[in-house]
């Protein structure tokens, strides 16, 4: 039945790959990226030997034996994308997902978590795609038991009663293989069950391994996705534009041409604008005013009597709309009761450990304060962010450390009285373990329709996001398009209604490569690239974002933990807390203005070759180079 099936296969995909050799030029480069399913392996002809002798292409082998997601991370930029490869065969899942049982003490959980392997995944293919490389991904086969194998494992959760008692976790593997393919846009071939089709026993040279039929087997069914992508290649990307250097600061931050360094300001926010034009923001000592832009400062104490108050860099600030200023914050006076200690040989934290959260309001607009109290009391990392949605409900997204589980989690709160009193709600925990590991310091906005989004740093690669239509229930936490380094964002709603978003990226601009951190902060090596700041604009509610824009640059320093702040409308200053950023842009410089196409312009449009007058001509021709692009997009909408 192979046999049949298998020249079946041979005799379709030959039209592909006649058609592909046929505009071929140069050979196309191709890379087989994965574990010891894709390894070279002594004689056994494997998948890349008969996509070689197929296709007008170099084969680039770069399977090793034994490999996880995890460890090809490592690997991915020196053996994948310095190729500059066409296409990158992706294939991994069976050492991702097996638990090592044979070990002292057996281990009881696999050896990259479901939700590591998903992130890796997306990072090879969103890596590919930014290069202009087509990804295919492949789902891990199905194993088969051995008289081998059952002496390896044979433990729990392994069942050596059932003949499918090997792959009790595979399944998950491969279903999260689909799904990335399929959100991703990807090609797919799906290995699993395609071999359990087939008869998996019959195709496996080992329990494990495919045999000279499975490898065959494999190649018949990639090779139209391989022929497809040499004869529709993806477009390579564009140079990427140069950093643009402009004004440097004296501690060597380069801002971008076109924005405006704000060298008088010391200060790194949040600025929260007052009614009156006033500007407060906080300091370590209090709540500070300007009514002329950061010029000069008025000082008001937040302590009452004898207390002491030492406000923490890593804070939030609003003004409700009733009136009432809430300050979010991290208080360094208690020192009795902050304690911070990881335990390396455990990585885990040393019992103890604690940095509580405080709220305290102002009905003055900062002149005077209430008392503060806690809200949150475990160990509090880092506050970036707070919101007031519609109905008047206060939102604050706190993270906590879980000791047992030695990560980081985001725990909402919320106030339906302007701050006075605070409810406990969901925790959001993504997985990991380590010192900075975990689903932390999250930044949120109210959606047009009313849902909350909130985005969450994290050390998979790119930002998760989950919504919520009251704050009290959020829905799952899922990977975001956009793509971040170890370290937080910050998403704000303009006057003008456009979405700007401040982050740091994964690499630096034009770069696939960075040092990652050490276990102890993270499960997963995470980048920790902080010596750029970017930025970007949605008009669709965050669906997509304009090209990110470096507004800051230091090489090698922590330009992170940024706030923004529109002052005026259209006028937005940019303040890191680490790193010192202190600038001011004007969104219209980085965005095109919107235009409201009304009928009557889009009749102008139409007529556009008709006279129309000598004072109707001049109206057109200065409407006109706007409206050209955008009245089609205009009638889109409102259709």
């Amino acid at each position: 039945m192979h046999s049949f099936q298998h020249g079946l296969r041979l005799a379709v995909v030959l039209l592909f790959v006649t058609a592909a050799m046929s505009v071929a030029k140069e050979p196309a480069q191709v890379v087989v990226f994965g574990d010891s399913v894709t390894a070279t392996r002594g004689e056994l002809k494997i998948y890349a030997h008969h996509l070689a002798e197929a296709f007008h292409a170099d084969v680039h082998n770069a399977g090793v034996g034994g490999n996880t997601t995890s460890d090809g991370l490592v690997r991915f930029h020196r053996d994948v994308l310095s190729r500059k490869p066409d296409i990158v065969i992706i294939g991994f899942g069976i050492n991702d997902a097996a638990v090592d049982v044979w070990k002292d003490p057996p281990a009881t959980e696999p050896r990259v978590p479901l939700f590591i392997y998903e992130a890796n995944l997306r990072h090879f293919v969103r890596m590919c795609k930014k290069q202009g490389a087509t990804p295919i991904l492949l789902t891990p086969n199905p194993l088969s038991w051995t008289d081998k194998l059952r002496e390896r494992y044979g433990k729990p959760p392994y069942d050596t009663t059932d003949d499918h008692g090997f792959n009790v976790l595979l399944p998950q593997y491969a279903a999260t293989v689909r799904r990335v393919a399929h959100e991703e846009n990807v090609g797919l071939v799906d290995m699993n069950l395609a071999f359990e089709k087939e008869g998996a026993a019959d195709l496996l040279l080992d329990g494990m391994h495919p045999n000279e039929a499975g490898q065959a087997l494999m190649s018949d069914l990639m090779q139209p996705l391989v022929a497809q992508a040499i004869e529709h290649p993806a477009k390579k990307p564009a140079p990427p534009q140069p950093f643009q250097p402009g004004a440097k600061s004296e501690s060597g931050i380069e801002y971008a041409a076109g924005v405006k360094e704000l060298d008088h300001l010391n200060i790194h926010g949040p600025f929260v604008k007052r009614p009156d034009g006033a500007l407060v923001a906080v300091s370590q000592g209090g709540a500070l005013e300007t009514d002329d832009f950061g010029k000069s400062w008025k000082t008001f104490p937040i302590a009452q009597g004898d207390e002491k108050m030492i406000v923490r860099g890593e804070r939030a600030m609003l003004q409700t709309a009733s009136g009432a200023l809430v300050l979010v914050y991290l208080d360094d006076a208690h020192k009795d009761t902050i304690k911070w200690g990881w335990d390396k040989e455990k990585n885990a934290p040393v019992p103890g450990t604690r940095r509580d959260a405080y709220v305290v309001r102002s009905l003055d607009g900062g002149h005077s304060w209430e008392k503060p109290q806690r809200i949150l009391t475990g160990y509090c990392g880092a506050i970036r962010d707070i919101v007031q949605m519609k109905n008047g409900r206060l939102v604050v997204p706190l993270q906590n450390l879980l000791m047992e589980e030695a990560r980081h989690a985001t725990v909402v709160y919320t106030s339906d009285d302007d701050g006075v009193t605070w409810q406990e709600r969901e925790t959001l925990d993504v997985g990991g373990r380590g010192h900075h590991d975990g689903s932390i310091e999250a930044t949120l906005v109210e959606l047009k329709d009313g849902r909350l989004w909130m985005l969450l740093r994290t050390n998979l690669g790119y930002l998760l996001e989950t919504f919520s239509d009251d704050g009290v229930r959020w829905s799952p936490m899922h990977p975001t398009a956009i793509d971040a380094s170890s370290a937080p964002a910050m998403v704000v709603r303009l006057a003008s209604g456009r979405l700007m978003l401040a982050w740091n990226q994964t690499y630096p601009e034009g770069e696939t490569n960075f040092v990652r951190s050490d276990k102890l902060h993270s499960q997963r090596p995470a980048s920790w690239h902080r010596g750029e700041l970017s930025i970007a604009f949605s008009d669709d509610e965050g669906h997509t974002w304009t090209e990110p824009v470096v507004v800051a640059r230091k090489p090698k320093a922590w330009l992170s933990y940024p706030y923004l702040s529109e002052v005026e409308p259209g006028r937005i200053w940019v303040t890191t807390m680490q790193g010192g950023v202190r600038l001011e842009l004007q969104e219209k410089d980085f965005v095109q203005e919107k235009v409201e196409v009304k009928e009557e312009v889009k009749e102008e449009v139409k007529k556009e070759k008709k006279p129309q007058g000598k004072a109707k001509d001049d109206v057109k021709k200065d409407a006109q180079p706007k409206l050209k692009e955008e009245a089609k997009e205009s009638v889109k909408e409102k259709k």
